[in-house]
């Protein structure tokens, strides 16, 4: 059966009441311990004090007797019998009192009983004489009031012995006449009482011998009353000492019960609040700290409580909570593992989706800043993913501090709508792309524009393509007009030379005619070279396609250049990469390629820097080989035309080399590409299939 915690608290008030009760009773068992050592000092002082009382009054009892015995004054007789009731009055209380003891129960000490007796009996003595000696002093004044009768009977007396003694009889006749007419009788009646007198007369004698005696017998009793009382003095004094003794003994037993005492209900308090401390404080730690554990997710926790009460049936529920709260948590954490597979499948279809487009997709917010991209964005600069967001699109994209000039997404930020455009992406560390931009808003509630979604598709190739479509087109014309042209400037510079040729023959040497004849073949044949390159160049020969080793071709055009002492002063650096596939071309003209290239190197270096050769397999099926160098570079504005006929950057050139290897590089179905940062060099990448 449990206890109720109203029993606990009611019996734990209980307890309290109890210890309460005990610390008062040790008090007052303390206060009767001191009040008796007390009441049995008082009592001491108050049989002293009626001792002393009783000694004081017996003296001036005494005295007062002896007084009016002597002066015979009314009021010392009054004094004497107010004296006596007094010390009679405190006999009694001293008599009550031996007999009552300290405690009133009888309790007096046997000697004490016997002193007071005897002294009662003195007292006793004392006053029975006393009243026999008022009795006695009234009868003598009495007599002695009648003393002129007694003066005469004693003169009468005196006559009748002296008579008698000189042999007469009878009384003188004068006398007795006197003492009849003092008493009023006749002569006859005043002899019989002088007879009466004379009876009298012995009576007062007698009753001052009594007196005497009485007296003696009342000073003895005085003595002997003052020795009991002296005794009872002694005695109590030897008590008062005892009773000081005994009070002071009480105190310190008072005291150390009350210490003992005290202590044992300290003691009993402790006890009493330690088994409060756990049967609550504990408990309810207990239940504090398993609610915090399952609060924070602990559901295996179990609340172990012992009390019989209400809180253990509250561990119970907290229990069962837990078990419940852990069979719910585990179905709402399946739901919750469910919701996320469903949750990621979308994601991972949506991210699919956004990734799957191979055009970049990027969201940005007002800052500017990459928010989100997908796969197509990554690409296209070269980075992963997760690099890009947080960066700025103008930084990332162009390596900008500011938005670029006409940007959609500035454009869709202002105004809230979509945008589009095309810029030009210039890459840290990568290549260089035309983009064409869509933005889109995406709106809040409140209709602000919070951030923009940017559609990003790479025209770069669309754009080389409509440039090559175009250099094409421009080539097959000058190449027709070219065709035109030398067939119309061969047939003059034949017959020119043929004429110069006739000059010279008939001219000696060292004249001026054979000089000047001399320069004129000179440059019919240089003008003749011309229109053999714009022959070439307006109807190139069909490649005579084999398997070939590009780092081969360019070996061999490097020793073409070698002969003439144009890589004296230069460095080659050669970055073939092994196992590459080889690509089916004609050998003769991917020579030609790579050696007008070569030779551009070095006249753009003047002869002295670094020439860099290097291959390499590129996107798709495709061989890359790259001629460098470490000249002044090609400024933009020459680099879009740079493989237009007759344009050139050298002094004396014609500006159809590079014409010619852009048109040699297409025949074989592939790309080159130029790579040019003033101050630092040129390079050139020939792409091309491999076989």
């Amino acid at each position: 059966m449990r206890i109720r915690i109203q029993s606990k608290i009611l019996a734990s008030f209980m307890a309290m009441v109890a210890l309460i009760i005990a610390l008062l009773l040790f008090t007052l068992f303390s206060i009767r311990i001191m009040a008796d050592g007390t009441r049995r000092l008082v009592y001491v002082q108050k049989k002293s004090g009626l001792i002393t009382d009783l000694q004081m009054t017996l003296d001036r009892a005494v005295t007062a007797l002896g007084e009016y015995m002597v002066s015979g004054k009314k009021s010392r007789r009054a004094t004497f019998i107010q004296l006596v009731l007094f010390y009679t009055k405190n006999i009694e209380a001293l008599e009550r009192s031996s007999l009552a003891g300290p405690a009133g129960k009888g309790t007096g000490d046997a000697r004490e009983r016997a002193a007071v007796a005897a002294l009662k009996a003195e007292i006793a003595v004392i006053d029975r004489n006393a009243r026999e000696i008022l009795s006695l002093v009234d009868r003598i004044e009495r007599a002695q009031g009648h003393r002129l009768i007694q003066d005469v009977a004693a003169s009468v007396k005196d006559a009748l012995e002296k008579k008698a003694e000189g042999g007469g009889g009878g009384a003188p006749s004068q006398e007795l006449a006197m003492l009849g007419g003092l008493l009023g009788v006749s002569t006859r009646d005043a002899q019989r009482r002088l007879a009466e007198l004379e009876v009298l007369s012995r009576t007062i004698s007698e009753s001052e011998s009594r007196l005497k005696e009485l007296l003696l017998q009342l000073v003895e009793a005085k003595d002997r009353a003052l020795e009991k009382i002296a005794e009872l003095h002694e005695l109590a004094q030897r008590e008062g000492l005892q009773a000081i003794g005994t009070a002071t003994l009480a105190d310190r037993r008072a005291r150390k019960i009350s210490l003992v005492g005290g202590v044992i209900v300290l003691a009993c308090g402790l006890v009493l609040a330690l088994y409060l401390s756990r049967s609550f404080s504990r408990p309810i730690s207990d239940l504090d700290r398993g609610a915090r554990l399952i609060g924070e997710g602990d559901f295996d926790h179990r609340m172990v409580l012992d009390t019989g009460d209400e809180l253990q049936d509250l561990a119970e529920r907290f229990n069962t909570m837990a078990k419940r709260l852990k069979a719910s948590y585990g179905e709402l954490e399946e739901r919750v593992r469910a919701r996320t597979r469903e949750l990621e499948a979308s994601n991972l279809q949506l991210r699919r989706l956004f990734n799957g487009i191979s055009d970049g997709i990027s969201v940005i917010d007002r800052e500017f800043r990459i928010v989100n991209v997908n796969d197509g964005i990554a690409a296209m600069v070269g980075r992963n993913g997760a690099e890009l967001v947080g960066g700025t699109c103008h930084r990332v994209y162009r390596g900008s501090d500011s938005p670029c000039p006409g940007c959609p997404v500035a454009e869709t930020f202002r105004c809230g709508t979509t945008s589009s455009g095309e810029v030009r992406w210039d890459v840290p560390g990568g290549k260089a792309r035309d983009v064409e931009i869509f933005s889109f808003p995406l709106i809040e509630e409140e209709g602000a524009v919070t951030h923009v979604i940017e559609y990003a598709k790479d025209v770069s190739e669309r754009k080389a393509l409509e440039r090559k479509l175009f250099q094409s087109a421009k080539l097959a014309g000058i190449g027709t007009l070219a065709a035109g042209v030398a067939h119309e400037i061969r047939n003059p510079l034949g017959i020119m030379k043929a004429s110069a040729d006739m000059i010279r023959r008939g001219s000696k040497e060292g004249e001026q005619n054979w000089e000047l004849a001399g320069f004129l073949m000179e440059e019919v044949d240089r003008l003749n070279r011309v229109v053999t390159r714009l022959l070439d160049f307006a109807r190139p020969s069909a490649p005579n396609s084999a398997p070939c080793d590009l780092a081969g071709i360019l070996e061999r055009a490097v020793a073409l250049v070698g002969p003439q002492h144009r890589l004296q002063d230069v460095e080659v650096d050669r970055a073939y990469a092994p196992g590459i596939p080889r690509v089916r071309a004609d050998g003769e003209q991917l020579c030609q390629v790579f050696l007008n290239l070569i030779l551009n190197a070095v006249q753009a270096m003047s002869g002295k820097g670094r020439l860099s050769l290097s291959t390499g397999t590129g996107e798709g099926e495709t061989v890359v080989a790259s001629v460098g160098d470490s000249g002044g570079g090609i400024v933009g504005k020459d680099l879009e035309q740079i493989f237009d006929p007759f344009f050139s950057t050298k002094e004396g050139g014609a500006g159809l080399g590079l014409a010619i290897v852009y048109r040699i590089v297409e025949a074989h179905k592939g790309r080159i590409e130029v790579n040019s940062t003033p101050g630092k060099g040129t390079t050139f990448t020939v792409t091309l299939p491999a076989a």
